[in-house]
Formats: structure tokens, C-alpha cells, sequence
């Protein structure tokens, strides 16, 4: 009896070894799912927040344009940091019509969005901007 358990202690300690690697091999891949799915977590969240952003800048460029005669005086806004991420909105002419565009950042994360306005419009709130720019604003 002690003849046979002494040939069998070689292949309990193979079959531990064998198991040892499977269940490191399982471990293993179930880490690196596990760290995909939180990247990309992480970036889904950065691009929400750089899409936050973005609008951020449009609603500030409203608000300064109610401070002006007319849009084309209007010169956009510098760079902002708020929280975790920043905007910044600039104004470019496209033939009779004013564009807005707001970036917004957050990690690796970058939206624009944009909208436009007549070029001589009046000012802001006059002009009823803020119906004007709930319409017409696109992201890009």
C-alpha cells in the first residue's frame, strides 16, 4: 500500500501545478476585461463632461453677447477651466452669418458645438437670442 501512494505523490503534484496555471491563466483574463471596461468608463465620462463643456462655453458666449450692440463685435471667449475640464468658444464670419464654436476638453476628451447668428444681429436678449439659440445650435 505505501509502494502505491508513493508512485501517485507525482501526479497530485502535477495536477496542483496544472490547476495552479489554469487558475492563474482565468485570473488573469478576467483582470484585463475587468481594466478595458473601466477605461472605458472612463473615457465615455471624459467625453460627457468635454460635451458639458462645450455647451458651457455656448451659454457664457450668450450671456456676453447680451453685453454688446450688435454679435459682430463679439469676440469669443479665452480659455476656462472649470472642475475637470475647459472651454473655449471662437467666432468666425461665414458670408453674412456669425459662427460660434465652443470646444470643450476633459482628459482626452474633445466636443465643439456651435451655432450661428445674422451678422449684424442686435443685441442678445433683444433680439430674442435666447429662443435663436436653443434652435440653432449643432454639435460638430
Amino acid at each position: 500500500m505505501k509502494s502505491l501512494l508513493k508512485k501517485n505523490k507525482g501526479q497530485v503534484l502535477l495536477f496542483v501545478f496544472i490547476l495552479l496555471i489554469l487558475t492563474s491563466i482565468l485570473v488573469t483574463g478576467i483582470a484585463n476585461l475587468w481594466e478595458s471596461g473601466l477605461q472605458l468608463n472612463r473615457s465615455q465620462l471624459e467625453s460627457l463632461v468635454a460635451f458639458y463643456m462645450a455647451q458651457s462655453g455656448l451659454q457664457r458666449a450668450a450671456v456676453d453677447l447680451a453685453g454688446y450692440d450688435k454679435a459682430n463685435d463679439y469676440s469669443g471667449c479665452p480659455l476656462t477651466s472649470l472642475g475637470i475640464g475647459n472651454y473655449v468658444v471662437t467666432k468666425s464670419t461665414q458670408g453674412n452669418r456669425i459662427k460660434f464654436t465652443s470646444v470643450g476638453r476633459c482628459g482626452n476628451a474633445e466636443r465643439a458645438v456651435s451655432f450661428t447668428l445674422p451678422k449684424n444681429a442686435p443685441n442678445g436678449l433683444a433680439y430674442g437670442f435666447w429662443r435663436h439659440f436653443e434652435d440653432t445650435w449643432t454639435e460638430e
